[in-house]
């Protein structure tokens, strides 16, 4: 007799930040459907191992979870994007400081705003890196 499980994976509507972006849930490396703020998802599944994770742009997303469902008839998923991982950052800021950086004259602007734009770029890379493991918060209800 096979018994179906139940994923419940809901994410909240307060977030601040990707608010628009759809995030990809995957199960067990199989996309099973893209939730935005304030939706539930209901994934139905049969017992075992079962591994979980999130992905948003840029190929970012969290770390994948292991749940073992045959101990629980319903898992309850909560995920939520962690601001810190936002490109836009960059989109918007970098061209800003380029422009300031090419027009401007004075020695100690341009070294100020050199150096504003080496840890924009130093951030969006460090974003690139650590944000495929950890742009997304992802979590069982109960812990």
């Amino acid at each position: 007799m096979i018994y179906m499980y139940q994923m419940v994976i809901h994410r909240p509507k307060n977030e601040r930040y990707y608010s628009e972006e759809k995030l990809k849930i995957e199960v067990d490396n199989v996309v099973i459907g893209k939730i935005v703020q304030g939706e539930t998802i209901v994934y139905e599944t049969n017992q075992g191992t079962h591994t979980v994770r999130a992905r948003t742009v840029l190929g970012m997303g969290s770390k994948p979870i292991t749940l073992n469902v045959q101990n629980q008839e319903k898992v309850e998923i909560i995920l939520n994007p962690d601001f810190s991982f936002s490109p836009y950052l960059v989109v918007g800021n970098l061209p800003l400081l380029l422009l300031i950086f090419l027009n401007n004259h004075h020695f100690w602007i341009r070294i100020t705003v050199g150096l504003l734009m080496f840890g924009v770029i130093a951030f969006f890379t460090r974003m690139l890196i650590k944000g495929r493991t950890e742009a997304v918060i992802i979590k069982t209800a109960n812990s």
